[in-house]
């Protein structure tokens, strides 16, 4: 597990381990209530972000426009994740946290929601 004083979570995403299958669900759960979490976006924003941002129709879902909206409006934060459809829409939006050389050019350091 990591332990890292810049690692954060959603509380959506809490939500969605303690309703899946994971095979480690009991020690993820533990661990993310351990961690700092994120402001969660008010559905008002929310609405607003995504119809400014236009992330509808791009093959994301809520949860993932929540941790966009989320990211954006919690100072230095940036999203860790392997989705594709969100790693892209987090790139776009500058606030995406990605492992290979070639995207890091495109964002700034910043604290990862897992």
């Amino acid at each position: 597990m990591f332990s890292r004083p810049d690692l954060c979570y959603y509380p959506y995403i809490v939500g969605e381990v303690a309703v899946g299958n994971l095979g480690n669900r009991k020690d993820l759960l533990a661990f993310m209530q351990r961690i700092t979490s994120v402001e969660v976006a008010k559905q008002e924003f929310l609405l607003k972000f995504v119809r400014e941002q236009k992330l509808y129709a791009k093959g994301i879902g809520f949860v993932d426009c929540h941790l966009l909206a989320s990211a954006k409006i919690t100072p230095n934060t940036l999203i860790w994740t392997s989705d594709i459809r969100l790693k892209k829409m987090a790139i776009e939006l500058g606030v995406a946290h990605v492992l290979n050389d070639s995207d890091r050019s495109a964002i700034s350091s910043g604290r990862q929601i897992g």
